[in-house]
């Protein structure tokens, strides 16, 4: 796990060495192994390596092939490196390192971007060609691994993160007020747009190859799409479960792969049990598991992670105390996000990580993806009522349902139901996935400023999804948290947390075999009688892998307290920042005065908190960057 920062057909090599310097200095953390420099007349490539395979200097990054002819920059980890090194070496490669580094550069020399399709990995990844004068870029399926890029003024510029953009004078770092929107609702922002509109993002599953001297239009093309349907409705709930089983294990042990010591995430939660239970019960060799203890037990999964740990002797289990109080001084660690980013749950992300790296762990297992693949999101959703109403439904209804009169003397409930039902199915999605939601903006906006971007508001505005009408509800929202929320949410929070603390974090469900599979499974086996995650739990019942007591488990997440933050202990400072901050001419002083006067009286996660604390995120993030908007 590393960083890069790269500069192509830039004329000035001495300028461009400082400033690609600059670039890797916002993300020594990422890397603070090694500093690597390459340059040419036409390239200025820089890496901070984390060293985890092959820790020898040989496999330091820029890497030059034998030929002298490509250069790569690597951020993540293949895998299944030594079954590829194997079949190059049967075409007569030779090898100088034992880095998955070399192979891959040497998968990209003999087959191109069909190296693509061999890959089981996490991985972005830059390959420069001198005689082509051409540049290869590229992201992992799931989008693990992030990549940024611009090309202004005739230069092409590539980095790990946006903040490595952010520091170049002479990369246009205007705002796009569509972005603004985008973050407000969702508290993040979609690739391939960025909150600074001509720098963008590469998306999950897609490449691009461009010559630097003379690039046509720059066009992310992918290589790789998941799609949900029921391919696998045949077979039986054992045979499917016999498979996944299979799969995870091997897809765990795969991940095992490291010269540096291994931990695992143990929440207490059903995903990282699944993975600590399959692992554990497969070798003998002790496995070291971390779980996070707050001190405010009603956030606490201490006791199950316990019990898991009790029926296997080789869990080594640590427990790692975190009080809220010490998680308050936050305001520096959310200045070093590079993109704007509200989702709370990165500060004891942070926190958890910076633990286990100080035990002396540079690698962690972690259950991400899981949710995602196996409907853990989905409790308490009717979406057999939703189908019925699009089955019935005509858009000249759903427009009568947008003007319906009086709603605003109705109970906020009743009122909430006519919303959705005026909704489009790709805007249903949508709106179900926000906090601040559109009708609340006239309450906190500015009046002239609500006034000018209120026509432009709508909720499909943030992704166009191929959905047609008799796509079943379950199937969008299967979709949309796996094609949108994971990779720019929930991936990219964990990336940036752990990096910080230069811990690199494996996910076993993310194996491409086990994305695949599970998209085929029908959604009867994942949502079953209201139980999600049927088939992940049923699997885990039958083998005997869990106690009880993790079957039953209520889904907690993983949150800091934040409407007390919100609402007490921080009030003055969220104030403060936001009314004095770069964003305070988009705020209505009476309207934060009001959000913060309802959130208070309601329950502990909810809209008017979370968009407070997102317009807090914000102030922060413009003021660190000396952004306006």
């Amino acid at each position: 796990m590393c960083g890069f920062a790269n500069i192509f057909n830039v004329s000035d090599n001495s300028a461009g060495k400082n400033i690609v310097n600059s670039m890797l200095n916002t993300i020594v953390h990422r890397g603070p192994d090694n500093r690597g420099l390459y340059q040419d007349d036409s390239a200025l490539m820089g890496f901070q390596r984390l060293s985890i395979i092959d820790l020898h200097e040989a496999s330091n990054q820029p890497m030059v092939d034998t030929s002298g002819r490509y250069v790569i920059t690597y951020n993540g980890e293949i895998y299944n490196y030594k079954n590829l090194r194997s079949l190059l070496e049967k075409k007569g490669y030779r090898f100088r390192t034992n880095s998955d580094t070399e192979v891959l550069l040497q998968m990209y020399i003999d087959k191109g971007e069909s190296c693509l399709q061999y890959l089981n990995g996490m991985f972005a990844f830059v390959v420069y060609d001198k005689q082509e004068k051409s540049v290869f870029m590229a992201k992992d399926r799931a989008g693990k691994k992030p990549l940024y890029y611009t090309y202004q003024n005739n230069i092409l510029y590539v980095a790990s993160e946006l903040k490595a953009l952010l520091t170049v004078d002479d990369i246009d770092k205007q705002i796009d007020e569509q972005m603004i929107f985008q973050y407000l609702t969702l508290g993040f922002n979609l690739a391939p747009d960025t909150i600074a509109g001509k720098i963008k993002k590469l998306k999950p599953g897609h490449f691009i190859k461009i010559q630097i001297d003379y690039p046509s239009e720059i066009v992310q093309r992918n290589y790789w799409k998941i799609s949900f349907n029921n391919d696998l409705k045949e077979r039986s709930i054992n045979d499917i479960e016999e498979e996944f089983f299979d799969l995870l294990l091997d897809s765990t042990k795969l991940r095992l792969q490291s010269d540096v010591p291994l931990a695992l995430f143990l929440s207490g939660g059903l995903d990282s049990s699944a993975i600590a239970s399959v692992l554990a019960s497969s070798i003998k060799e002790n496995i070291h598991a971390f779980t996070v203890d707050f001190d405010d037990k009603s956030m606490s999964e201490l006791n199950t992670a316990k019990a898991l740990v009790k029926k296997y002797p080789n869990l080594v289990h640590h427990v790692l105390e975190l009080k809220a109080n010490e998680m308050l001084n936050n305001t520096w660690l959310l200045e070093q996000l590079d993109e704007p980013f509200s989702d709370s749950s990165f500060v004891p992300t942070y926190w958890i990580s910076k633990m286990v790296k100080e035990s002396g762990y540079t690698v962690a297992l972690a259950g991400d993806g899981g949710d995602e693949l196996l409907a853990g999101y989905f409790k308490g959703k009717s979406f057999d009522l939703i189908d019925k109403w699009y089955g019935i439904s005509n858009e000249m209804v759903r427009t009568v349902a947008k003007q319906f009169p009086g709603q605003s003397i109705l109970p906020e409930k009743l009122n909430d139901k006519i919303r959705r039902m005026s909704l489009k199915k790709e805007e249903y999605y949508w709106y179900t996935r926000t906090s601040f939601k559109f009708h609340l903006w006239a309450r906190l906006i500015k009046k002239d400023v609500y006034n000018e971007i209120f026509p432009q508001l709508n909720y499909q505005m943030f992704a166009l999804m191929d959905i047609s009408r008799k796509e079943k509800m379950m199937r969008v929202f299967e979709k949309g948290d796996f094609d949108y929320r994971l990779p720019d949410c929930f991936l990219a929070k964990v990336d940036r947390a752990s990096m910080l603390n230069s811990l690199e974090v494996r996910n076993p469900f993310l194996d491409y075999r086990i994305m695949e599979f599970l998209s085929r499974v029908p959604v009867n086996y994942k949502l079953k009688n209201g139980q999600t995650k049927y088939l992940l739990r049923d699997m885990l019942q039958k083998r005997g892998l869990v106690p009880e007591e993790v079957l039953v488990q209520k889904k907690m997440g993983f949150s800091i307290p934040l409407r007390n933050w919100v609402h007490s202990d921080m009030k003055q400072t969220i104030q403060d920042t936001i009314l004095n901050g770069r964003f305070a001419s988009w705020i209505d002083p009476k309207g934060l005065s009001g959000f913060f006067k309802t959130g208070e009286q309601l329950s502990m996660h909810n809209d008017f908190t979370e968009t407070i604390w997102r317009i807090y995120v914000f102030s922060i993030y413009l003021n660190k960057y000396n952004l306006t908007v």
